[in-house]
């Protein structure tokens, strides 16, 4: 969570490359689909786009990412680093953006890391969780004070608080990663026809 603000200053990089007219193009569909579930501005709107937007994609993609196919890869590579950078970049990939492909291959290596360190599905699905519906609530809160004047000074602070309060709950998991670690048995693996 303490990526957050790091991975979103790396996308603001990335946009700012020219990619061509295509990767402009199928940024923008990408972009306008987003603010199509962001528009609603009310609460029960930002609840329905937190569980639209972030828990469903979560237990789902962690399920097939990290359940799956991370599972499958490990069966034929047998070592744990070639198997990250592969699941990352699949599911980069899955999400459909230049832009933000390797902000999201660079989620996608930790959230691998913490499944094959602690065999946590649910921890996973948390991390997940939590970087989404992050992401989910300040483009709504953004959206919502695009409306209204805002000062820098109100800006600073808000962001100030959201990197303090992904601070705490990234340490929070960290502590429970290394509390409770369990790692994933040698015999993972799916099993291989010979």
């Amino acid at each position: 969570m303490v990526l957050i603000p790091f991975i979103s200053t790396l996308s603001a990089i990335i946009r700012s490359i020219d990619f061509g007219d295509t990767s402009n193009a199928l940024q923008k569909n990408r972009d306008e689909a987003i603010q199509l579930y962001l528009n609603n501005s009310d609460f029960i709107g930002i609840l329905k786009n937190v569980f639209l937007m972030a828990l469903i994609p979560a237990v789902f993609e962690e399920l097939f990412f990290r359940g799956v196919l991370q599972k499958f890869i490990y069966s034929f590579i047998k070592k744990a680093w070639p198997t990250f950078i592969i699941v990352g970049v699949i599911f980069a990939l899955f999400h459909g953006s230049i832009y933000e492909f390797l902000p999201i291959f660079l989620g996608s290596i930790i959230i691998s890391w913490v499944y094959h360190y602690t065999s946590s599905m649910l921890l996973c699905i948390l991390l997940h969780f939590l970087n989404n519906g992050i992401q989910v609530i300040l483009a709504s809160v953004q959206l919502i004070d695009a409306g209204e004047e805002q000062t820098q000074s109100n800006e600073i602070l808000y962001s100030y608080g959201i990197f303090a309060g992904c601070t705490i709950i990234t340490i929070a998991i960290l502590y429970y990663i290394f509390k409770h670690k369990s790692a994933l048995p040698a015999t993972w693996s799916v099993e291989t026809i010979k």
